[in-house]
């Protein structure tokens, strides 16, 4: 499997659904959200870049900030998305990357075509604020 705009220097993805015993309806749903967000990231004229990690894939809205981190799990994909300070609405507030940091939000199960629509939503959502996250950052 490729996904265009996946950076697999360190994992590939094949290494990636082999680590997490991924099925092929896992992976459907894997290329299906993958190709949706991509879309909707390229129609909004955003820029991003995914990267592959030992369970899934991290996309970024710049070279360093990433907005989603996507896993792979054996029957569906889980994610969470970065909030910054603020509640991505439909979406309750949980942990980003360490522990006690709630700058990100719970995790969204991906089962279906309604829950592709429903993570590419938050995910455009996600890659708005990590922008402006990233763009205050740099002011100060």
């Amino acid at each position: 499997m490729r996904l265009i705009g996946i950076d697999e220097d360190k994992y590939s993805l094949q290494q990636v659904i082999k680590n997490t015993s991924s099925e092929a309806t896992t992976q459907k749903l894997l290329e299906a959200f993958h190709h949706k967000l991509r879309k909707n990231l390229i129609d909004l004229g955003f820029f991003w870049k995914g990267r592959t990690h030992v369970r899934g894939i991290t996309y970024l809205c710049t070279d360093q900030k990433a907005f989603l981190i996507l896993n792979l799990t054996r029957r569906f994909l889980s994610c969470i998305f970065f909030t910054g300070h603020v509640r991505i609405k439909g979406l309750n507030k949980g942990i980003w990357l360490n522990s006690g940091e709630t700058c990100g939000s719970e995790r969204l199960r991906i089962r279906d075509d309604e829950s592709i629509d429903r993570a590419v939503k938050f995910a455009v959502e996600a890659h708005i604020l990590a922008k402006e996250w990233t763009e205050k950052v740099k002011h100060r």
